[in-house]
């Protein structure tokens, strides 16, 4: 078993969920700042659909760097892609939209800028240690199991290990696919509710 196998796809969760969050909080909160955000939503456009346009060019850019990543670690440290390396796009575009979400709840509760890079490196990291980023699941206790099973990482884990290290077909990967894209969609549904009622205060 090559470790990498494990190792390169929970890093690459982490730090693409840590680029994501900050990317997204950070990039509306400035626009905020700087008054940019106020003079878009002057044209007649729904703010929604600008936030949802900001946030897609946000996860083109979380799927490229992710796929990256694994073609890196596919060229230098051997990991395995599994016997379908496309069903890797699965979870890959599942986590990458759960992250996209998450920067905008972010965005939408941290009362400031200074605020984002604190409660969003506790937020993720909490995530990934529990998740099993870091470290196969089966070493934590059952009870950190239990709880791990309520966090979109364990999920995108588990479809990592299930084609790479497992070496299972594209099958294995649409069950925690599926339940990526509902955490996706339940963060995105609180972050626009969050965000439009900041927006109205402002």
């Amino acid at each position: 078993i090559n470790t990498f196998d494990q190792n390169a796809p929970g890093f690459s969760v982490t730090f693409m969920l840590l680029g994501m969050l900050f990317g997204v909080s950070l990039g509306m909160l400035d626009e905020r700042d700087w008054g940019t955000f106020d003079r878009v939503r002057s044209l007649p456009v729904p703010v929604r659909n600008i936030v949802l346009g900001k946030l897609a060019s946000r996860f083109a850019v979380g799927v490229a760097q992710m796929i990256v990543l694994f073609a890196v670690g596919f060229a230098l440290f051997r990991i395995s892609l599994g016997p379908q390396p496309w069903a890797l796009l699965l979870p890959i575009v599942g986590i990458v939209f759960v992250g996209t979400a998450l920067g905008l709840i972010v965005a939408a509760i941290a009362p400031s800028r200074d605020a984002v890079v604190p409660l969003g490196s506790v937020l993720i990291v909490t995530m990934a240690a529990v998740g099993g980023c870091w470290w196969p699941i089966d070493l934590e206790p059952r009870w950190m199991r239990s709880v791990a099973q309520a966090l979109p990482t364990t999920w995108a884990m588990e479809a990592f290990n299930d084609l790479m290290i497992r070496g299972r077909r594209a099958e294995a990967a649409y069950v925690p696919t599926a339940v990526l894209l509902g955490f996706g969609a339940a963060y995105l549904a609180l972050g626009l509710a969050l965000f439009r009622r900041r927006v109205a205060k402002g």
